[in-house]
């Protein structure tokens, strides 16, 4: 097993940084520990992070490499700014404010995913550290995008891998299906105990070239359902991106995928819409006086649903729809000579 008790392996290096950053860091203690143990002993000098929030994980790896004259972190968040329930910082602000004196080997790149910026860090990664949105397509996207910038036998950390096992995250699927799909030898903290009884960190050296071949093992879990859809402009930087760096039949089973998630979700948005405006006319017919003078309740819901389909409110409206707007993509993606 890689990295056996890795966590245990000169930890006593994070006494130097300031306590104050753990009060933001997103990592328990141990996997702090995890991440801090695996910089030490595998000393990779080029390491992208994505996902920085507060900057906790930066501190970390930055301060594991303080004493490496060659290394060098690249961090990427999509947005500058977040709120931390008290108010409004920017992405990363630990660094700046509570550890200066490590800033001379970090750049961060916020405002768009990892292909906007993956082009100037270039390849040759050594270890990235994937801890952005764990709902899907996040870090299958993630993963996709930074693989062909991967050295062989690069090391990939993904964190919150058992993070749908906790309450109101059960959605949070993606870290833990990517972990088990991906190519390569892999290891967790075995001291963990967070209640779950399962890791919430682990660690995989890549054998990029065997995970290329079954790409497709990764694509298959890009088709299950998307929790949120990219916008338009981060569909078509991330295709770009796909389109230099994998082959053609795998780019076109790429953006089949980008197709069909598209499709999905306007007529998720659209029947979203329109039960809403069911729940809306409900509403104001129920408190008509004449309405509720109708004597009887199977009629008042015949009359109800009269009243909706003159909307196209009805079941039978809604279900048409579907079929019609499922048409219209079908139609307009073979025009434009993309196979469904």
């Amino acid at each position: 097993m890689i990295f056996e008790n890795i966590e245990y392996f000169d930890n006593d290096i994070l006494c130097n940084l300031d306590s104050r950053i753990f009060q933001y860091s997103l990592m328990s203690d141990i996997e702090r520990k995890f991440l801090n143990g695996i910089v030490r002993k595998e000393k990779p000098k080029k390491i992208l992070e994505l996902g920085v929030c507060a900057g906790g994980s930066s501190a970390i790896i930055l301060n594991a490499i303080k004493d490496n004259e060659d290394a060098f972190l690249y961090s990427v968040d999509y947005i500058a700014q977040y709120h931390d329930g008290e108010q409004q910082r920017d992405i990363g602000f630990c660094i700046p404010q509570y550890a200066p004196h490590l800033m001379d080997k970090w750049k961060l790149y916020t405002g768009g995913t990892a292909a906007e910026f993956l082009e100037e860090i270039g390849g040759d990664i050594d270890m990235c550290l994937i801890d952005t949105v764990h709902i899907n397509p996040g870090e299958l996207l993630d993963y996709l995008m930074i693989l062909p910038f991967m050295k062989q036998h690069g090391i990939i950390v993904l964190h919150d891998i058992s993070l749908h096992l906790t309450p109101h995250h059960e959605n949070s699927i993606t870290n833990c299906i990517l972990f088990s799909a991906m190519q390569g030898d892999k290891t967790y903290p075995k001291s963990e105990n967070v209640g779950r009884g399962f890791p919430n960190i682990g660690a995989a050296i890549i054998d990029k070239e065997s995970q290329i071949q079954h790409i497709t093992d990764i694509l298959m879990l890009l088709g299950l359902e998307w929790t949120y859809m990219p916008t338009q402009k981060d569909c078509d930087s991330m295709l770009t991106l796909f389109s230099k760096h994998y082959d053609t039949h795998t780019f076109n089973l790429i953006q089949q995928i980008f197709v069909s998630q598209t499709k999905t979700s306007i007529i998720r948005e659209e029947l979203k819409k329109a039960q809403h405006e069911i729940y809306i006319k409900k509403r104001q017919y129920k408190k008509k006086w004449w309405f509720l003078c109708i004597p009887t309740r199977v009629l008042r819901q015949t009359i109800l649903n009269a009243m909706l389909k003159q909307y196209g409110l009805d079941e039978e409206s809604l279900v048409q729809k579907k079929k019609q707007r499922d048409s219209l993509f079908t139609s307009y993606y073979k025009d434009n000579k993309v196979a469904e």
